[in-house]
């Protein structure tokens, strides 16, 4: 797939794109106005789709589910969380389970603070 197009088509600066193979914040964008709300860091539709095209050749060989999987990108709608006070807009985080194909449980997770998964390593 041409990342660059489909991410253009959108007609929103506010999206999350994020591989479905692989696990933690590897290759995630959050996107609001051309900013990683991940990394804090300006980021163009272009870096995110090259970011994307990567994503499908890594693999994690650390665990069944993220070797078995096929790799695949998901694009979904970036929802906020509410203000909350003293706090960022850092968004809430929806973790939805499949089993065979069919959902099994849904978690909300309230994310106080974002991280690229590289804070502290060396």
């Amino acid at each position: 797939a041409n990342w660059s197009e489909v991410l253009l088509s959108l007609n929103t600066t506010c999206f999350v794109a994020k591989p479905t193979h692989l696990a933690a914040t590897s290759y995630v964008y959050v996107m609001r106005d051309g900013v990683n709300l991940i990394s804090g860091e300006s980021v163009s539709l272009l870096e995110v789709a090259a970011g994307l095209a990567e994503s499908l050749e890594d693999q994690h060989l650390d665990d069944w589910a993220t070797e078995s999987t096929p790799p695949g990108v998901i694009i979904e709608e970036l929802i906020d969380a509410p203000p909350r006070e003293g706090q960022g807009f850092t968004p809430d985080e929806m973790k939805c389970q499949t089993f065979f194909g069919q959902l099994f449980f849904c978690e909300w997770v309230f994310v106080q603070n974002m991280t690229s998964g590289q804070d502290g390593v060396d």
